[in-house]
């Protein structure tokens, strides 16, 4: 048992032996983890291909590749799985490789805090400076955007990071500015 493990294992064990604690526990159980189903990348964009391996990224769990199928039919995907489990592999995929493809679709990514926002930018900025080195293709767009840099954002940006509230008050209301960005719309996170 790794040290990790134990800590855990006697966090558990003070806590049900804890009386005040355990009290208020009407069921205790303990679920075996399993080893995640994957499978090597496949049917994707030989660049993004070779972006992700640079990444160190050479397989696919069973759910993202079930969403990113799903996704590049058209449908419209919910997927809900744990912390870091590959959620944003699911919409970037099909994104980039729509655009290695395209070169012209738009995406929309709206995210309830700033801090979930610009965690994203970095990592879609990370695939993005390997596939499109000479491009700016994804930017934030919120609050804190200088006005200097909007009307290049609006002119530029392929994959739009914002959340909700600028959605409302700075994109929908000033939709004749974005009329190129939403006629390109394909995708929305």
């Amino acid at each position: 048992m790794t040290p990790y493990l134990s800590n855990i294992d006697q966090v558990i064990k003070n806590l049900k032996e804890n009386q005040t604690f355990s009290s208020n526990i009407e069921y205790w159980d303990h679920i075996h983890s399993t080893k995640g189903n994957s499978e090597p990348i496949k049917n994707i964009h030989p660049i993004l291909e070779k972006s992700l391996s640079i990444l160190g990224i050479n397989h696919l769990y069973s759910h993202q590749i079930e969403a990113i199928n799903a996704i590049n039919q058209g449908l419209n995907v919910v997927i809900v799985t744990g912390t870091a489990s590959g959620k944003s592999l699911c919409y970037q995929i099909p994104i980039l490789q729509s655009i290695l493809e395209k070169g012209f679709p738009t995406a929309l990514l709206l995210f309830p805090t700033k801090a979930l926002t610009y965690d994203q930018l970095r990592a879609i900025k990370g695939l993005e400076k390997l596939l499109f080195p000479e491009a700016e293709l994804s930017a934030v767009y919120d609050g804190d955007t200088p006005s200097g840099q909007r009307a290049l954002i609006r002119k530029n940006t392929k994959i739009l990071l914002t959340n909700p509230d600028m959605l409302n008050i700075a994109l929908l209301p000033f939709h004749t500015n974005w009329r190129d960005f939403f006629s390109n719309l394909k995708y929305i996170v």
